[in-house]
């Protein structure tokens, strides 16, 4: 049985030693290994359905310019911003509308005159836009030819989508004057309408006055 005692007392010692020291170093070294980087996040923009991808956002930066821009149904000359209508410029359909006033990142926003024709008339919008559309307060006119002439319509007043809404005050082209509230484009709300200097309160629904209001 002499193969027990192949290790002797201090060829143990030595071996247990040696066990610890490697298990040390094991620990020790992937202790200091460097921690694995995470990939960098990509970004991407859209500009006119084209994909414009593999731009980091640490070196995406704003382009500005001043030239024309070819869309499908319209030409847009003036300010641009990363490929898209930003600033002061003018929009002008194929069909023979346009818009000339401020845009933010392609839609019609702030201050613009919007030239269109409708039912058969030539309208001017002079007045604010948000989102391509009239929004929040401001004034519009319409101007328009008939067999009488030049007609004009201007109001002032909140808006809503393109649309009267809210307190407002509209002169209509037969110089009678609608004050107080609107919703939807019509009047709708308690206001007061003055036809050739003569005041009269009432209560609105739709567009019609269903209750007259005596004046306090």
């Amino acid at each position: 049985m002499a193969y027990l005692y192949f290790f002797t007392e201090p060829d143990f010692i030595y071996f247990i030693i040696l066990i610890v020291f490697i298990v040390f170093v094991y620990f020790f070294a992937k202790e200091k290994s460097p921690p694995t980087e995470t990939p960098r996040k990509e970004s991407k923009i859209s500009l006119e359905n084209n994909e414009v991808s593999c731009i980091p956002e640490t070196t995406k930066k704003d382009v500005f310019s001043k030239g024309s821009l070819e869309l499908s149904d319209r030409v847009y000359k003036g300010e641009i911003k990363n490929e898209l209508p930003h600033g002061t410029g003018k929009v002008s359909f194929k069909n023979g509308d346009y818009y000339d006033g401020q845009l933010v990142h392609g839609k019609f926003e702030g201050e613009g005159t919007m030239v269109k024709k409708e039912k058969g008339k030539l309208f001017r919008y002079n007045c604010r836009w948000r989102n391509n559309l009239q929004n929040g307060y401001g004034t519009c006119k319409i101007t328009w030819k008939d067999y009488s002439g030049d007609r004009l319509e201007t109001y002032e007043g909140n808006f809503e989508n393109g649309k009267y809404h809210g307190k407002g005050k509209l002169k209509n082209a037969d110089g009678n004057i609608y004050e107080g509230d609107f919703k939807n484009g019509l009047e709708h709300g308690y206001g007061v309408e003055i036809s050739d200097g003569v005041k009269n309160y009432g209560r609105y629904k739709d567009g019609i006055c269903i209750e007259k209001i005596e004046d306090k």
